[in-house]
C-alpha cells in the first residue's frame, strides 16, 4: 500500500488501522535508511499491533532481531529490501 500523503500526517489524522499501519511501516522504512534501528523497531512494532493481519510489521522485525548483533550495515539492506519488494 502506498502512502499518499506523508506519514505523519496520516498518524495525526487518519483513524483507520490499515493505513496508519502503512504510514508506520513508512516511517520504520525510512529510519533503517538513516540506520536507526530504534526508530524503525519502534514504526514495525506499532504497525504490527495496528493490523496484525499484516506480515510485513513482523518480518521487518524478526530481520532486525536476527541481524541485529552484526556490525555491518547487512541487517538494513536485508529489512529495507525486503520492505520495498514487499507488496
Amino acid at each position: 500500500m502506498q502512502i499518499e500523503t506523508h506519514p505523519v500526517r496520516v498518524l495525526m489524522e487518519e483513524a483507520d488501522p490499515v493505513r496508519r499501519c502503512a504510514a508506520h511501516l513508512e516511517l520504520g522504512r525510512r529510519a533503517i535508511t538513516r540506520d536507526d534501528i530504534i526508530t524503525a523497531t519502534d514504526h514495525f512494532r506499532e504497525a504490527a499491533d495496528l493490523d496484525p493481519t499484516d506480515e510485513r510489521p513482523r518480518a521487518a522485525l524478526m530481520d532486525i532481531e536476527g541481524l541485529r548483533a552484526e556490525t555491518s550495515s547487512s541487517w538494513r539492506q536485508a529489512v529495507a529490501g525486503w520492505l520495498w519488494n514487499a507488496t
